[in-house]
């Protein structure tokens, strides 16, 4: 009982600690990709501000082809293309320069989102945590119930007869 017990906490424990594991690294994912945009939208304004826009089309064709697009204030793109595989992550920034927007900076990152481990990697350590944190369980209690009757013997053999024994009134 005792085994099933610790089996069932460990897997508990260890399934959350996974989800954890796995909910921090997303975490970190989609912090990376928005100080990313933000990154691309600060430089984007910067260009437009200053009327630039050779260095804008050159990282639209290479560093940020497919992945990044240039909305007017209107919604009308100005440049850039996004390709329908990365449309599902991509987010809006605004390119702001004062009070005024300059326009909309729809950014997609470079990578898609990787688990730290696969799925089943996950599970098959989660249950291996939990068939180890049974065994050792398991040894444990086999152990303590071995001394246990040791000690429930040795108590049985002992006997007080024919000792005298003061009372203290």
């Amino acid at each position: 009982m005792l085994s099933m017990v610790a089996a069932t906490l460990a897997l508990i424990l260890s399934t959350l600690f996974t989800l954890f594991y796995f909910a921090q690294s997303w975490n970190a994912y989609q912090l990376g990709a928005y100080e990313a945009g933000l990154q691309v939208a600060e430089i984007m304004s910067e260009e437009l501000v200053h009327q630039d826009t050779r260095a804008m089309e050159t990282a639209m064709q290479h560093s940020l082809a497919d992945r990044a697009l240039i909305l007017d204030p209107t919604g009308t793109p100005l440049m850039g293309t996004l390709a329908p595989e990365v449309e599902s992550r991509a987010k809006q920034f605004p390119l702001p320069h004062g009070d005024e927007t300059l326009g909309t900076l729809v950014y997609a990152s470079r990578h898609q989102f990787q688990p730290p481990l696969p799925i089943w990697g996950a599970v098959l350590i989660c249950l291996g945590v939990t068939g180890l944190s049974a065994l050792i369980m398991g040894f444990f209690a086999n152990t303590v119930v071995g001394y246990v009757g040791q000690v429930t013997r040795l108590i049985g053999d002992y006997s007080l007869v024919g000792t005298s024994r003061l009372k203290v009134s």
